[in-house]
């Protein structure tokens, strides 16, 4: 009975730590998601989509990002940064406020990974606290890579939480 209470504790307190370390460095609820999980090393791009409305435009908003290997983040339509990460590296960090707007807004991101594999974390920070949105299991995927203006017909597949095998944390900067 007590090493059973001392793993629940040692459980709970390693829970916060993820969280605060989550917070702070800007992604806290983001979940790593993918197109899909596949045995087999292989060439994949794909888009994952997210709708979410907005009371107001946001004066500040911060797209948080990290995919392994390749994206191109898309908002509205407009592309509003580029990149691609490996386990270790930090955060990309996007002003994308001028892009966002009152009512229905489309955060999209192009993935791909050379063999396959891969991951995106995923936060907009528009100044209210908590991220506005993250990357969780509300995101759509379209394998063809198409669609980055409308949702896609399948759901992503939510791969763990921060911080997991191979990504760790992502640096914060």
């Amino acid at each position: 009975m007590t090493i059973v209470l001392l793993a629940l504790g040692v459980q709970g307190v390693l829970g916060f730590v993820r969280a605060r370390r989550a917070r702070e460095i800007g992604i806290a609820g983001a979940r790593w998601i993918w197109v899909e999980r596949s045995p087999e090393p292989a060439p994949v791009h794909f888009s994952a989509i997210r709708p979410f409305d907005l009371p107001a435009a946001p004066r500040r908003a911060e797209a948080r990002i990290f995919v392994d290997r390749r994206f191109a983040l898309w908002v509205n339509g407009s592309r509003a940064g580029t990149g691609g990460q490996s386990p270790g590296d930090a955060l990309a960090r996007f002003d994308v406020a001028p892009l966002l707007r009152a009512g229905r807004n489309v955060v999209a991101v192009v993935a791909e990974s050379p063999r396959g594999i891969g991951g995106i974390l995923f936060a907009l920070d528009t100044g209210g606290g908590s991220p506005a949105v993250v990357s969780d299991a509300s995101w759509s995927v379209d394998p063809a890579g198409r669609e980055i203006a409308s949702s896609g017909p399948r759901r992503a597949v939510v791969l763990g939480r921060p911080p997991m095998h191979p990504w760790g944390f992502p640096r914060a900067r």
